[in-house]
C-alpha cells in the first residue's frame, strides 16, 4: 500500500483541492469495497470513469475533470486486478449488506470440518458447472447468521434468501475470494490441498477458465482415514474445527508418502 497525491481540481469554482489516495499494490491490500469493485469487472466491466470513482472513492464529477492521460495512469495503478492471483486467509465481506449473514472468521475460525466439507463441495459444483444457481448455493453454504449451524437450518429457504437479497456481483466476489482463500490453504497444507490450476489464460485475463474440470475432494473418505477404527467418535471429528482436522490429514498424507504409499 502506498500513499499518492494525484489530483488538483477546481473546487466550488474558486479553489484547488488535492486528493490524497491510498493505493493498493496487490489484491491483499484491498478493502472490502475495492475488492467487490474489482471482482465485479469479471461480471460486468466498468468504464474507466466509473472504475476510478468506485475503486479510489473519488466523486465521479472530479474524475471527469482530469485528463484522459491522468485517468489512464490511475487505472494503471490497479493493473494487477486483471490477474486474480491473490492469497488471503479471510473473507473481505464480513457481513452481506442488508442482511445478518456473516462470513467465517479469519483462517476459517469457527468453521467445523462438516461445514467446510459442505461449502467446499458446492464450490467445486460451481467450478464444474458455473450456473448462477450453483454460485448462489455455494455462497449460501458459506454465509450464515450468528449462531446458526449449517446442518440445523432449512437450507432451501436459506438459499432462497440469497436469491432475494444478494446480487450477482457480490456472489461472484465471494467466489473469487474463496479462490484466494483456497490458495492460502494450499500453502498452509500442501499435502492436502492441491494448488488450483484454474487461473486465467493470458489471452483472456478477465475470465477464470479452468483448463480441465477439477474433481471434487472426497472429504468423507479423508475423514475416514483420520477416524480409523474410532467409529463411535465419527460425529465428534466432524464437529472439530476444520483447521485442526486439516493438520491431522496433512500429517497423515505426508506419513503415507514417506512410507512409500500413495
Amino acid at each position: 500500500m502506498k500513499t499518492l497525491k494525484v489530483i488538483d481540481h477546481r473546487y466550488f469554482f474558486f479553489f484547488d483541492k488535492t486528493i490524497e489516495l491510498q493505493v493498493p499494490e496487490r489484491w491483499e491490500d484491498l478493502n472490502d469495497n475495492q475488492f467487490t469493485v474489482c471482482a465485479g469487472i469479471y461480471v460486468d466491466p466498468l468504464s474507466d470513469i466509473d472504475f476510478i470513482s468506485q475503486y479510489f472513492g473519488i466523486d465521479k464529477r472530479v474524475v471527469k475533470q482530469i485528463s484522459k492521460f491522468e485517468q489512464y495512469k490511475l487505472t494503471e495503478l490497479a493493473s494487477f486486478v486483471v490477474k486474480p492471483t491473490g492469497t488471503v486467509n479471510f473473507f473481505y465481506i464480513d457481513q452481506i449488506p442488508g442482511t445478518k449473514l456473516l462470513s467465517p472468521g479469519q483462517k476459517l475460525r469457527g468453521v467445523t470440518f462438516e461445514h467446510f466439507a459442505l461449502f467446499d463441495t458446492y464450490f467445486f459444483d460451481y467450478v464444474n458447472d458455473p450456473t448462477e444457481a450453483n454460485l448462489r448455493t455455494f455462497v449460501a453454504a458459506v454465509y450464515l447468521k450468528k449462531g446458526d449451524r449449517i446442518t440445523d437450518i432449512d437450507f432451501e429457504k436459506h438459499v432462497n434468501l440469497f436469491a432475494r437479497k444478494v446480487d450477482k456481483m457480490t456472489l461472484y466476489a465471494i467466489f473469487l475470494n474463496y479462490v484466494f482463500l483456497r490458495d492460502w490453504l494450499s500453502k498452509a497444507f500442501p499435502s492436502l490441498f492441491q494448488k488450483s490450476d484454474s487461473k486465467e489464460d493470458d489471452e483472456d485475463d478477465r475470465k477464470i477458465k479452468p483448463q480441465k474440470k477439477p474433481s471434487r475432494p472426497d472429504w468423507n473418505s479423508m475423514l475416514d482415514g483420520v477416524v480409523g477404527e474410532n467409529i463411535l467418535e465419527y460425529d465428534s471429528y466432524k464437529a472439530l474445527p476444520c483447521i485442526q482436522l486439516f493438520k491431522l490429514m496433512n500429517k497423515h498424507i505426508k506419513e503415507f508418502k514417506r512410507n512409500g504409499r500413495k
